[in-house]
C-alpha cells in the first residue's frame, strides 16, 4: 500500500512539473530522458528558496511572474532530464509536501 501511494505520488509530481514547465516556463515541446524519484528535503529554507526564484527569473529559466505554489517546511524534489531540439538540460523542481504545485526550480 505504501508503494501504491507513493508512485502515486511520484506520478502526481511529475505531472504538477509538467504543467510549470508548459505554463511558467515556457517549454511545451521536450522529450523526457530521464525522472529522479521523487524525494524530501527540510534543507530549503526561506532565504534560499527566495534566492533560488531570483536565479530562475535572471537566467529566464522561468517567466516573468511564474505561480510558485506556497512553500512548506518540508519540500519535495524531483529533477529532470529532457531534450529539446538538440540540447539536454537538466532542471530539479521543489514542491510542496501537499503537492499542490511547484515552489522552486534550478537548473542543474
Amino acid at each position: 500500500m505504501v508503494l501504491f501511494a507513493s508512485c502515486g505520488e511520484g506520478h502526481h509530481a511529475k505531472r504538477l512539473v509538467e504543467d510549470f514547465m508548459k505554463d511558467d516556463m515556457g517549454v511545451a515541446d521536450y522529450s523526457v530522458v530521464s525522472w529522479t524519484k521523487l524525494d524530501s528535503t527540510f534543507r530549503v529554507n526561506d532565504s534560499v528558496l527566495t534566492s533560488m526564484r531570483q536565479q530562475a527569473l535572471s537566467e529566464k529559466l522561468v517567466r516573468q511572474q511564474p505561480h510558485y505554489a506556497q512553500p512548506t517546511t518540508k519540500l519535495l524534489r524531483i529533477s529532470l532530464k529532457y531534450a529539446v531540439d538538440k540540447d539536454t538540460l537538466t532542471n530539479t523542481f521543489y514542491l510542496d509536501e501537499k503537492l499542490q504545485g511547484v515552489v522552486g526550480v534550478k537548473r542543474n
